[in-house]
């Protein structure tokens, strides 16, 4: 490919190339190492490109004005004078080989006399996606072709499946043991569908959809039109995203598919807690999970044509006398899709096997042996896995979990009931063991969770959890990730849990108490707004307490406030950059609030204290010591949590 078909094939996936900006050929005909060039633009020449509307130098050059204070327009002109006759644009290109392919990204940033810039602007990081693999090189990206309804596409796209569900050891087939009770016969080329019973159906096969709504569906199926839609209904009539669905499994000739509005009865409570049970098997099951990534609401489609990622520019990539395009990407350009911010679409994301992703800017396949791997181990592969590694994966999830936003604060429970049933069945643990989005066996480091931010934490609206579970707050939550359960220095003596529908063991509770046995002491000062807490420990040491509480301003201000403090975990550690390589103990655990009933509190918070231990290295507590004084006075009491 000469530099002419270059410029064509730049042109077909819409990416910019000019005069200016093909001067920046990336040579990897001899690449020996991780550096392969570095090209340098005189600034005034960036510039006179930028003005002649090249776009990579637009982009660029659009990074100064980023970086002045306030936007000040005086300062903006004065700066990029400067930049324009001084300096000289740099562009570092650069190599990176693992195991399984390689990888080209480079930084671009302003020099002046050779050096950095002292404008405050850092470096612009992009990373390059080639055509093709050429040579040795196995590149882990590609450019994204903006077509994704194409003919080309859609073969490309059943190609990769077929390929999966054929000789992709590490995928899992499709498990068609336990379907859905309804599923979508999606025809041919026909303008209606209809709702099929699996129940007469010797081997079912589908596809999944999994989308955002996007509010109230007005299409969904109900115990009043359920009957209808059996004898088939007009494809005209659903909203955009379902449409695009049904296209993509008439052009993979996958004939059915399953869509929670229109395969669930929506008003039929009994339906809904049958269908959410078999979550774990409907999405494990399916042939392919299609994925309405970009789509914030079910109006709008995922088929339409894409613009490339920022910049949207093309460089020649040569090897030899061969060229062929490298799609430029900025790091920066990389945003969360609207499908990764709704909680119901975390599960269905964890769960399915193989997924046919329609991005705002890209259309993959994805599985485990794609580059995007991880997303298909968030839950543990064998029971094999150490205790520790299953409370990080947990914790992992949940924290991830626990950031996206729900419509109805009541599903929260339930909409992650289908991870939590696959989290059981892969580690081992029976239903039981569950409780309330935290495990039986690893529950002392799972109540020492906190919210993520400086907020104090706000409680969901109406009941959801008890106060000692992750689920009782709205916003993401985080987990001390260093607390194991063989640190803990409370025992729990019972749990008591009452699901809201059997059928849903891991679903949504309607109370759950917990007792435990533990140190028990009463804070004595306490200031709001100030977390950090210290005490004179002895001459030359601090007692440090740190306590998050998760009470408003006024609630903590409240003169009539008692909060008391159970610990839960106790261990020793070296804090080199504290106490010179001394070791400390530290403790950690839950900041209590009395219910007014005998023994009874609820949560509002988690805290950590840590001291030195002594010149001899033997662990003592100070008697000239407030908080050490307090912690010895006490002594282990039961305490029911709610």
């Amino acid at each position: 490919m000469d530099l002419d078909h270059f410029t064509k094939n730049a042109k077909e996936y819409r990416l910019h190339t000019c005069k200016y900006c093909q001067v920046i050929v990336i040579d990897i005909t001899h690449v020996r190492g991780p550096n392969i060039s570095t090209h340098r633009i005189p600034g005034k020449q960036a510039f006179i490109a930028a003005a002649d509307n090249c776009t990579f130098f637009q982009f660029c050059i659009s990074t100064i004005k980023a970086s002045v204070p306030n936007k000040d327009i005086l300062a903006t002109q004065s700066i990029t004078k400067d930049i324009a006759e001084t300096a000289t644009l740099a562009v570092k290109v650069r190599h990176r080989r693992s195991e399984t392919s390689d990888t080209l990204y480079f930084m671009a940033g302003w020099e002046i006399d050779g050096v950095d810039d002292d404008l405050g602007m850092h470096d612009e990081f992009f990373s390059l996606s080639p055509s093709r693999n050429i040579s040795r090189m196995k590149f882990a990206e590609y450019p994204f072709h903006p077509i994704v309804n194409s003919e080309e596409a859609f073969r490309k796209s059943n190609s990769l499946l077929q390929e999966c569900l054929a000789s992709h050891d590490e995928c899992p087939r499709p498990n068609h043991a336990s379907p859905p009770s309804r599923l979508i016969d999606v025809g041919k080329d026909s303008q209606t569908i209809r709702l099929v019973s699996t129940a007469n159906m010797d081997t079912p096969t589908w596809a999944a959809l999994s989308y955002c709504w996007g509010g109230p569906q007005k299409m969904e199926t109900t115990i009043q039109n359920v009957s209808i839609r059996h004898n088939g209904f007009l494809l005209s009539d659903l909203p955009l995203t379902i449409r695009d669905a049904i296209l993509v499994c008439r052009r993979l000739a996958i004939s059915h598919i399953w869509i929670d509005s229109l395969c669930i009865i929506q008003d039929e409570q009994k339906d809904k807690i049958q269908e959410l049970a078999k979550m774990p098997e409907i999405y494990q099951g399916a042939l392919v999970t299609i994925s309405a990534s970009c789509a914030s609401a079910c109006t709008e489609g995922f088929l339409h044509d894409r613009t490339p990622y920022l910049p949207g520019v093309a460089f020649p990539l040569k090897y030899h006398e061969d060229f062929c395009i490298a799609q430029v990407i900025s790091i920066d350009g990389f945003k969360a899709e609207p499908i990764d911010m709704r909680a119901w679409t975390f599960q269905e994301q964890v769960l399915s096997e193989r997924v046919l992703e329609y991005g705002t800017q890209e259309h993959e396949f994805l599985c485990r042996r794609s580059r995007k791997e991880e997303r298909f181990r968030l839950c543990p592969d064998s029971t094999s896995t150490p205790e520790y590694l299953l409370t990080d994966q947990w914790m992992d999830q949940m924290s991830q979990y626990s950031s996206r936003s729900l419509t109805f604060q009541h599903d929260k429970l339930n909409a992650i009931a289908g991870v939590a049933s696959r989290f059981a069945k892969a580690s081992g643990l029976p239903s039981t063991e569950y409780i309330v989005g935290l495990w039986r066996p690893m529950l002392i480091s799972g109540l020492l969770w906190y919210t993520v931010g400086h907020e104090a934490q706000k409680e969901n609206e109406i009941w959801v959890a008890p106060s000692w579970s992750w689920a009782s707050v709205q916003g993401q939550v985080g987990w001390a990730r260093s607390v194991r359960e063989c640190d803990a220095a409370t025992r729990v003596l019972s749990t008591k849990i009452q699901v809201t529908n059997q059928s849903l063991p891991f679903g949504a509770v309607e109370n759950g108490r917990i007792i435990l046995k533990g140190c028990l002491t009463q804070i004595t000062r306490h200031f709001p707004g100030y977390p950090r807490l210290t005490f004179t420990h002895g001459p030359s040491a601090e007692h440090e307490m740190v306590l998050r509480t998760d009470l408003s301003k006024k609630s903590a201000m409240a003169p009539e406030l008692v909060l008391w403090l159970l610990e839960l975990t106790s261990r020793l550690e070296v804090q080199e950059s504290r106490h010179s390589g001394r070791w400390e103990r530290k403790r950690m655990g839950l900041i209590l609030k009395p219910t007014g009933n005998s023994k009874e509190f609820a949560r509002v918070g988690m805290y950590e204290e840590r001291f030195p231990l002594g010149d001899d290295e033997e662990e003592t507590l100070s008697s000239g010591c407030e908080r050490c004084n307090t912690i010895s006075k006490a002594g282990a009491v039961e305490v029911e949590l709610v």
